[in-house]
């Protein structure tokens, strides 16, 4: 089955705003208070604002970054272009643009590692004879998903003191986290499904890594393309990076709240015909 969901993703834009010297008669006392309240609501917006920028990480596209010899035009579903992480208290947001339409490669599979503090890169210890990839890409959770929702899954591993896999436990999930608009393709994890491990104490500690595949996950000569890239292609790299968090709804409330308390602030300003100068 295909999927049709599309996602609106609002991304708000704080433009910069100047302020002109404002000056006041001695009646104008009383109103001070208020102005002041303005203003500390804005100051407070803009230091939310920023919080919701999601950690975003580009990468190289066409011959030059595609793996094991794939075709980077026919499989440009499965070239990274960029990819992107955000959490707030309840979910983990993970995100990529790629450099095709969803959908155009058959057998497409999207893998996102997760680092929930025990990860160790084990995509090197497949058989000998497969391509040596993923050199440093740590996880210790994987989900799997494709344009179909026939192959969506999350996994939780636990290590051996030696490195090597103990178990790997399916968790839960749901085709219905997935969403796909155009090239672009994404999910939303509950973080309960993501217990922490090792010494971890927050979701922004998480390392994450994204690698499209053709095929199953048997070996690694199906993969496609990393983001970031693992230190075979970029020695002095770094092939995770770490989710940022979002604004909680309180939050935009105050944001919201600043800009409003400050427009009102402005118009009664103008209604007791208060001097701007320059």
């Amino acid at each position: 089955m295909e999927r049709r969901s599309v996602a609106l993703v609002f991304k708000p834009r704080i433009l910069p705003v100047s302020f002109p010297r404002l000056s006041f008669p001695r009646s104008a006392g009383p109103h001070r208070p208020l102005f002041a309240i303005a203003a500390a609501a804005l100051c407070a917006a803009a230091l939310v604002a920023p919080a919701a920028q999601a950690t975003t990480v580009h990468d190289a596209t066409g011959a030059g970054d595609v793996l094991n010899g794939f075709d980077p035009v026919a499989h440009a579903d499965l070239d990274v272009v960029s990819a992107s992480g955000t959490y707030n208290s309840t979910t983990l947001f993970l995100s990529s643009v790629q450099n095709g339409a969803i959908g155009t490669s058959t057998g497409n599979l999207y893998v996102w590692g997760i680092d929930r503090g025990a990860g160790q890169d084990t995509i090197l210890a497949h058989s000998p004879g497969q391509p040596s990839l993923g050199n440093g890409v740590k996880f210790d959770a994987f989900v799997t998903f494709d344009s179909t929702g026939t192959n969506d899954h999350l996994f939780l591993i636990e290590y051996n003191a030696d490195k090597s896999v103990k178990s790997v436990t399916p968790g839960n999930f749901d085709s219905s986290w997935v969403t796909i608009d155009g090239n672009t393709i994404s999910v939303a994890i509950p973080l309960s499904e993501l217990p922490m491990t090792g010494d971890f104490t927050s979701p922004s500690q998480f390392g994450l890594n994204l690698w499209p595949r053709l095929g199953d996950t048997s070996t690694t000569a199906h993969i496609v393309d990393f983001a970031p890239n693992g230190l075979e292609q970029d020695r002095y790299g770094n092939p995770l990076f770490n989710p940022s968090a979002a604004p909680e709804p309180t939050s935009w409330a105050l944001m919201i709240g600043g800009f409003g308390l400050a427009g009102a602030m402005l118009r009664r300003r103008r209604g007791l015909g208060f001097g701007a100068v320059a």
